[in-house]
């Protein structure tokens, strides 16, 4: 048996790891634990079986399980390091898992805790949420696939493995089709109806499904078909246990694709109740990050219509912050960019912006025209002013003696000369120049009174 490994323990592989022990074998190949030999730290590689190193379908597979697993960031994906060729043989270098794949755990535990279960599934779900949301469907989920590993602080983790035969979206990642079924494509009682008829034809909720056969194994240590006809035809024996729990499972593995859950998150959602506090913490981090996809999705998608319709004139191409959420129904539609300088937007136009010195100047102007327009109005509403009176000359020493002999002052009044009065009411005119004083009247002399003695005379 040993003569069919590609290496052995012990050997030293592109110059800088050295092989320790088999982890395991499999359709692909073996793999090894390993030691970088500078670094010293331990890691696992993959290497694709003698027999199999010129086929051109498989190595294109291979390289395709480390092109997924290094675009997939999440903490629930096995992390890939290196991917390289040495003496003819591809081979994969990963980050080193400390524990035990779930059928070996499900092989001496099962029926494993409702909670337990249903954490572990969320833990594969986080990782499919990230992988979906990339075009990738993974086809090939089941037990052996799914490791179970502790963190630094001792907690455990599930990691998904295998990528090998996953589908890309590609348009959004320029995969070749590979159409060889040379080699089967997932493993049947794990498979959905719609994968067991067209492998090519699958979608994201054919993970769903196969997350459902893995759950109803965890709950009840049995698979929930016995062959491809029962995947195919019949109906699973109800689960044990909470019957709404057992509606979850239902749901995953309706015959119709349309009749299962719509995607990842959806079904997360659906399992939270049935989760430890951890596990839902684990499908409220699935759900913050979907969100975050989904607006920097809007926001490309924004950019893009944007650079397809810009607007001639720079300066009227800012747009404003409500642009950045997804765009409103059609019967109310709300443009993204301000078509006029008079659009309502939180965000001014540039151009009005630079126009500000020259608005300000106007309306200064503007101002002190109107200024001058009341001022004069004013100005032609006051009444003339009047002319001030002549002054009086001074009385003689002979106009005092001619005053004497003048008739009595009740028929005779010496006045100052007077102005004619103004038609124009003085109220609220301007004030007329301070006049000057009056000139000092004579006084009057009064005749003398007959005496007596002047009678007898």
């Amino acid at each position: 048996m040993d003569d069919l490994l590609p290496a052995r323990p012990g050997d030293t592989i592109a110059g800088k790891y050295r092989l320790e022990r088999v982890l395991g074998r499999g359709g692909m190949g073996v793999v090894f634990s390993a030691r970088h030999l500078v670094l010293r730290e331990r890691v696992a590689i993959k290497m694709l079986s003698p027999e199999l190193a010129d086929h051109a379908v498989v190595v294109a597979r291979f390289l395709r399980e480390a092109r997924a697993a290094a675009m997939i960031k999440g903490d629930h994906v096995v992390r890939v390091l290196d991917v390289d060729t040495t003496d003819g043989t591809t081979f994969l270098v990963m980050e080193f898992l400390d524990g035990e794949n779930l059928g070996e755990l499900l092989a001496r535990e099962a029926p494993l805790a409702a909670d337990a279960a249903v954490d572990l599934v969320l833990h594969a779900c986080d990782a499919l949420a990230e992988a979906h949301q990339m075009g990738i469907v993974h086809r090939d989920l089941k037990p052996a696939n799914l490791f179970l590993s502790r963190r630094h602080d001792g907690t455990r983790i599930l990691k998904v493995l295998d990528f090998g035969i996953s589908k890309f979206d590609p348009v959004a990642h320029g995969e070749p089709a590979l159409t060889d079924t040379s080699h089967p494509l997932g493993t049947p009682l794990y498979m959905s109806p719609e994968q067991l008829a067209s492998a090519a034809r699958v979608d994201g909720r054919s993970d769903i499904w196969s997350l459902g056969v893995v759950l109803y194994e965890c709950l009840s240590g049995e698979r929930p078909f016995k062959s491809i006809l029962d995947t195919l035809n019949a109906e699973p024996p109800a689960l044990r246990g909470d019957r709404a729990l057992g509606v979850v499972v239902s749901r995953c593995l309706a015959k119709k694709a349309d009749d299962r859950f719509a995607d990842i998150a959806e079904l997360a959602t659906a399992l939270a109740p049935f989760a430890t506090p951890e596990g839902r913490r684990v499908v409220e981090r699935i759900a913050r990050y979907l969100a975050r996809q989904d607006e920097q999705t809007t926001l490309i998608e924004l950019r893009e219509t944007h650079d397809t319709d810009r607007d001639p004139d720079p300066a009227l191409a800012t747009t404003d912050a409500a642009t950045t959420r997804p765009l409103p129904p059609k019967a109310a539609p709300q443009p993204a960019l301000p078509d006029t300088l008079g659009a309502t937007s939180s965000a001014k136009p540039a151009s009005l912006i630079a126009r500000r010195p020259s608005v300000m100047m106007l309306a200064a102007a503007g101002i002190l025209v109107a200024f001058v327009v009341v001022a004069y109005a004013a100005i032609s509403r006051s009444p003339e002013p009047a002319a001030p009176a002549p002054v009086a000359a001074q009385p003689s020493v002979a106009a005092s003696a001619a005053s004497a002999a003048a008739p009595p002052a009740s028929s005779i009044t010496v006045t100052p000369h007077e102005s004619p009065p103004s038609s124009a009411s003085p109220v609220g005119s301007v004030a007329a120049p301070k006049k000057a004083p009056p000139p000092l009247k004579p006084k009057p002399t009064k005749p003398k009174s007959k005496t007596k003695s002047d009678e007898d005379i």
